[in-house]
């Protein structure tokens, strides 16, 4: 195992100031902004953003841990056609994975991870049950009856193997650490593509300068991470390395990432439109003339299944490539399609309702029982403590039952919600 190569930061924008320190204390307050940040008018004028075809012949591509996490929503065969893109990238010595993006992904992969066994545990509180569980003497003998009741047995047996089977996959999640199949493909892929930023010495010290000094003059990315704690400087590490490797190759590069976040994108959240224009100069400078591309997963692979189709239709036919059993197309549209899904799924307020309504019962359920410990502890005889005790027990059930149903309803909206990994 190896982390190959060692980027050493680029300069920053703020080391281009022309020497007067502390010139602003609020975002954009800095009267020199645009000069510092845009110094050549005349390159970025004549600055002409690469098609994307000729971005992804030949481009670097770099993973942003939102990426690397997306994939434990995929099934197999899509995970293995994302793989194969992966490797070919490797091999072309092209595919770039911060250090950072890793350490990210390994910090986040439990809770991903957590969502999946969150998803089995729904299934697992949801037994078959037989229904027939009072006997109604008028029907005991009835034909109809005893092939129903036959039939509920059986339907009731399958159901606990089908609790059985989904336990063992719980103790295989809860046993296996760094096993999945994500992470082994992973593992045997990326080994030659991960990419360390040097923060030794006075570099270290450098980088937070320069990332509070872009926040002060919201200068993107990280603008939005000022509460992520130990992870607030974060993207601005993710960012450094792709620009030291594009000082090291030169080229064009897309940045693959699934966050809608104003700091590495222009326009709205709702409508992530273009990296922000400091991020294309930055990217331009570091390359000697490179376009930068913000992109999320699914428009890669769409981009990469139409020029690798083409590749394909233009060569020999006895040298072209064979077909691929799924498409990077197939893979982007379904892709886009639980995109769709988990992000209008959310909770319903059906459900916010419902869930408000156990945590308030549960409460309730509580205080009654305090109270009635209160009562037994000051109850005069047997008959009366017995009395107390039974209905305590009773409560206690019901407290029991509502926990299940709220444990269900929060496993469901856990499942539910989307992006909400710390990276």
């Amino acid at each position: 195992m190896a982390i190959e190569q060692t980027v050493q930061p680029e300069p920053s924008i703020s080391s281009r100031r022309t020497g007067v320190e502390n010139r602003t204390g609020k975002f954009g307050q800095d009267p020199f902004q645009l000069l510092d940040l845009y110094p050549d008018a005349a390159g970025i004028l004549a600055h002409v953003h690469a098609p994307i075809a000729d971005v992804v012949s030949d481009g670097l591509v770099a993973l942003d841990a939102s990426v690397l996490l997306y994939a434990y929503e995929f099934k197999s065969e899509s995970l293995t056609a994302i793989g194969e893109l992966y490797s070919r990238l490797a091999d072309a010595e092209r595919l770039v994975i911060p250090s950072h993006a890793v350490r990210e992904f390994y910090k986040n992969r439990t809770k991903t991870l957590a969502r999946v066994y969150d998803r089995i545990t729904v299934l697992v509180e949801k037994p078959v049950q037989n229904p027939f569980t009072e006997k109604l003497g008028l029907l005991e003998e009835n034909k109809e009856y005893k092939s129903a009741k036959e039939i509920a047995g059986q339907i009731a047996h399958l159901g606990k193997q089908l609790v059985d089977k989904l336990r063992v996959l719980q103790e295989n999640l809860e046993s296996s650490v760094g096993n999945d199949p994500v992470s082994l493909l992973y593992r045997k892929v990326f080994e030659r593509s991960i990419v360390e930023l040097d923060v030794s010495g006075d570099a270290r010290s450098a980088l937070l300068s320069e990332w509070e000094e872009r926040r002060k003059r919201d200068i993107g990315p990280g603008l939005e991470d000022g509460d992520k704690g130990g992870n607030a400087i974060g993207d601005l590490l993710f960012w450094k390395t792709v620009l030291g490797e594009a000082s090291r190759k030169g080229g064009h590069c897309i940045v693959v990432i699934e966050e809608k976040k104003l700091d590495w994108w222009g326009g709205s959240k709702s409508n992530p439109f273009q990296p922000r224009p400091e991020l294309v100069e930055e990217y331009r400078v570091a390359s000697r003339g490179g376009s930068l591309f913000l992109m999320s997963l699914a428009t890669t692979l769409k981009n990469f299944d139409k020029y690798e189709r083409a590749k394909d239709g233009a060569a020999d036919k006895a040298t072209a490539t064979e077909p691929r059993k799924v498409s990077l197309a197939k893979v982007a549209r379904n892709i886009e399609v639980h995109d769709q899904q988990r992000y209008k799924r959310g909770e319903t307020p059906q459900e916010r309702q419902s869930r408000l309504l156990a945590e308030a019962e549960l409460l309730r359920y509580q205080s009654m029982i305090e109270s009635m410990q209160a009562d037994l502890n000051e109850a005069a005889n047997n008959e009366e403590f017995l009395r107390v005790a039974n209905r305590v027990q009773q409560v206690m059930q019901s407290q029991r039952k509502t926990q299940q149903m709220l444990d269900t309803l929060n496993a469901q909206r856990r499942s539910a919600e989307a992006n909400d990994a710390d990276y």
